[in-house]
């Protein structure tokens, strides 16, 4: 039977989204962009597991390369900087599974912007539901972050940056929010995540170091 999707090539899994078979590779590039995944479905949930082994690697060596910057003295409060950032960024993939990294890209420059003016925010506007969530943010940061760590935002932000675009390079986010927001849960904490959601009252979290 052919796949539902592309019509073209053998379909092997079932897709409870399309009510048909479909081709492994269709499975994999469209989940939860083109395709509606419903909950529960055993290819998202390996597809989870997957994507968040190698973001782990990514991500990981990221934020190593970002500390190691840093001049000794510096590095604590780099690492605050990046875990308020990284709470930031899990609530805004909980609001929108399906923010692409571009979208992130240009979310994250406005809030850079508001910390220290060197770069314009994005030529392009925001829609609405982004620009709430950075308004949102910017309040939570202000509210939360030490002034140590407020003075390094703009080069945290650079790093987070710069870790978009190469997803972005890689591939669109899609199935890669599943595995980015449980693997930011588990490293970050619950305390964390629950102090960024703005539809909660902020709890300060204690300082989270990363090296």
């Amino acid at each position: 039977m052919q796949c539902a999707y592309c019509l073209q090539k053998k379909g092997k899994r079932s897709c409870p989204g399309l009510g048909g078979l479909i081709c492994p590779a269709c499975c994999g590039q469209h989940r939860l962009r083109e395709i509606a995944c419903p909950e529960g479905c055993v290819y998202l949930e390996e597809g989870e597991v997957y994507a968040g082994k190698k973001l782990e690697q990514l991500f990981l060596g990221l934020l190593r390369e970002t500390v190691e910057l840093f001049p000794e003295e510096r590095r604590d409060a780099l690492s605050e900087a990046l875990s308020h950032l990284l709470a930031v960024l899990y609530v805004v993939l909980s609001s929108d599974p399906k923010i692409r990294p571009e979208e992130l890209v240009r979310l994250f420059q406005d809030i850079r912007s508001e910390f220290q003016l060197i770069i314009a925010p994005s030529i392009v506007a925001l829609p609405g539901q982004l620009a709430n969530m950075r308004d949102q943010a910017i309040k939570r940061l202000t509210e939360l972050s030490s002034a140590h760590a407020q003075a390094v935002f703009p080069e945290a932000l650079d790093g987070l940056i710069l870790f978009f675009e190469r997803l972005g390079r890689e591939r669109p986010v899609g199935a890669f929010a599943l595995g980015l927001r449980a693997f930011l849960e588990g490293m970050l904490g619950s305390e964390w995540v629950q102090a960024y959601d703005w539809r909660e009252q902020p709890a300060r979290p204690d300082p989270l170091l990363i090296h």
